[in-house]
């Protein structure tokens, strides 16, 4: 849809002519629903969005954004009530919807891998890449981490970015030779260890000792991201992906006389990027010293939350943030290596 024009025609229509798309949404979420159907006020019930095409051979209006308030509706029994439904007409395949979801809910903060399953629809590029590559370790993207289930989309998607795939392709491998990918090597601490090992000494170890090593750890990947965890104290300079590495740093390095992996590599900053035409206007420190904040809150790191985030706290990090810089990884890996960590 980008380049296009956005085609919309209102309508009114009772509320149970509608139905929610199957694919270009989030998951319900029962609360929002309860709190909706409390404080239900019919006349403030709001617009709609909405796409008409065939889907599985059935044409219908199916709603892409106000499925909450329109559960809340039917709960009540108020499926005759007319509602006011703006229909994208230009949205005529599910790939299209996902694009249209992703893009009225651009402020809203939609869960990682509900906003992944609509890229994955649409064909982001990223979305598919990791996809195919999981797919290719017998490992899928889920919702939560189990065996051979990852749940950490951030931390795929920078991964896969940094390099096309090439690390999150290693890691993988690593992670199913190592310990079969059962649910505790999946966990985003022990892949981005393994993302940074694989950035910081793949040309400096020998693979099958590097696995042989994690695969022999005591308690399992479990037992080493708590190792990880624990350093935390003794390593406040490192970020939590740098410390999982160093416990697995050492952890290959025991025994070892010779061709040993350097510790500093784990504390040298990272090379400078190149320039970013706009990346030293004022504000840049700013937007720094909210994203460390706003990580600090524990809230979903990605961009969307963090400039919504920021400006309902009074400033205009948000607008600083959309000047500097392109690149949400970018950013977010910025300030997590350069940092001072947080407490």
């Amino acid at each position: 849809m980008k380049g296009k024009k956005q085609n919309t025609r209102l309508i009114k229509i009772r509320a149970d002519k509608l139905a929610v798309h199957p694919t270009a949404q989030r998951r319900l979420i029962p609360a929002n629903v309860a709190r909706i159907f409390r404080d239900l006020d019919l006349d403030a019930i709001g617009t709609f969005h909405a796409v008409e095409y065939p889907i599985r051979g059935r044409k219908k209006i199916y709603i892409i954004d106000g499925q909450h308030r329109w559960e809340a509706l039917m709960k009540h029994g108020f499926g005759e009530w007319e509602v006011s439904v703006e229909i994208h007409e230009n949205v005529k395949d599910d790939a299209a919807a996902s694009r249209l979801f992703l893009l009225l809910n651009k402020r809203s903060s939609i869960p990682p891998f509900d906003k992944y399953k609509n890229k994955l629809t649409e064909r982001d590029a990223t979305a598919v890449g990791i996809t195919r590559i999981a797919r290719k370790h017998g490992i899928e993207i889920s919702r939560k981490t189990g065996d051979e289930k990852v749940s950490c989309i951030s931390t795929l998607e920078s991964a896969y970015e940094q390099d096309g795939g090439k690390t999150l392709d290693a890691v993988f491998q690593i992670i199913r030779a190592a310990w079969g990918a059962k649910a505790a090597s999946l966990e985003k601490l022990i892949i981005s260890g393994l993302c940074v090992m694989h950035k910081l000494f793949g040309g400096d170890m020998e693979p099958p000792t590097f696995i042989n090593k994690l695969s022999k750890f005591p308690g399992g990947a479990g037992n080493l991201a708590t190792a990880a965890r624990n350093a935390k104290d003794a390593h406040r300079d490192l970020p939590d992906s740098r410390r999982a590495a160093l416990v697995m740093m050492n952890d290959y390095n025991a025994g070892r006389r010779s061709r040993k992996l350097n510790l500093m590599k784990l504390y040298r900053q990272p090379k400078s990027r190149p320039a970013n035409p706009r990346s030293s206007l004022p504000g840049k420190d700013e937007c720094l010293a909210d994203l460390r904040a706003y990580l600090k809150t524990g809230k979903p790191e990605n961009r969307e939350d963090f400039i919504v985030w920021a400006r309902n706290h009074g400033n205009k990090t948000g607008r600083r943030f959309e000047k500097l810089w392109s690149g949400w990884h970018e950013f977010l890996e910025m300030v997590t290596e350069t940092a001072e960590p947080s407490s």
